[in-house]
């Protein structure tokens, strides 16, 4: 499909496929039929998104880059959820609030994502969500679908891709559609899609386009190259954790009625609307 080229997006009066509006139509019907059925469980994970961002911010971290690798930590070690977190396809979601899966332990790379960037966005860090194509191999990504679900995040004045359902994987900005990995070990690449934006956030091309611009001179201006990420940045902040076990714990104690109310009450409207 055509829209699926992210080069398509840059021209100042760019023609859609008939299908996309279509898609967006449809999509946009499904939003406000959640939004009608599940309001009471969206205000309930908004105040779970309220008391894990607090305890985190009691944690005193210092950037953004620590603070979104302690929300995959609590994630993967079972802090937010009542049963094992085990990273896999879920029902347990609805589309307006995909993070909703992380209080039933379930989730993939949208669901762990989108919790990421509520719980950022609730301590006023700037966050995007970026739709992407993954892959190994450096080909033919200006016509392939989008795959892959990560956050974009402010480091040092300098925006990155973070992917913290891969493994807290960093990602820096090759051109303003391409980001590849900062490892020593690994090589993966990613193509930003901005037609999923378009679908899924109601984002408009003028705030793509500008995007796309700002990122442009960024690179131009700001280099900065966290080359300590895998060496300093994670095992350090990972030991800091470990040693607040104790102090994490208080989040799942605090959180435990909520989470069963929101199971509770997600599972039931299921159930209603189903029939």
């Amino acid at each position: 499909m055509k829209y699926y080229n992210e080069k398509n997006y840059l021209g100042k009066n760019p023609k859609f496929d008939k299908q996309m509006e279509i898609e967006k139509e449809k999509i946009q019907r499904k939003h406000q039929f959640e939004r009608e059925h599940y309001q009471d469980v969206i205000l309930e994970y908004q105040e779970f998104i309220r008391i894990v961002s607090h305890y985190l911010q009691q944690l005193e971290l210092k950037n953004s880059l620590e603070y979104s690798l302690a929300i995959a930590y609590l994630i993967r070690n079972g802090f937010l959820s009542e049963e094992e977190y085990k990273p896999k396809e879920t029902n347990k979601e609805i589309s307006i609030c995909y993070g909703l899966s992380i209080p039933f332990g379930r989730g993939c790379c949208r669901n762990f994502a989108t919790f990421h960037h509520d719980v950022m966005r609730q301590m006023n860090f700037p966050m995007k969500k970026f739709y992407c194509f993954k892959s190994d191999f450096p080909f033919f990504y200006h016509h392939a679908r989008a795959n892959h679900m990560i956050e974009m995040i402010e480091y040092q004045n300098t925006r990155y891709g973070i992917d913290l359902y891969c493994g807290n994987r960093l990602y820096h900005f090759v051109t303003p559609f391409l980001l590849d990995e900062i490892s020593s070990f690994d090589y993966t690449r990613l193509c930003y899609k901005p037609y999923m934006e378009l679908l899924l956030e109601e984002s408009t091309l003028e705030e793509i386009n500008n995007f796309i611009r700002g990122l442009a001179h960024e690179r131009e201006k700001n280099w900065v190259y966290p080359m300590k990420y895998e060496d300093e940045i994670i095992p350090q902040t990972t030991t800091y954790l470990d040693h607040r076990k104790s102090d994490l714990g208080e989040i799942k104690e605090e959180t435990k009625s909520l989470r069963k109310k929101i199971i509770r009450d997600f599972e039931l409207i299921k159930k209603e609307t189903r029939e």
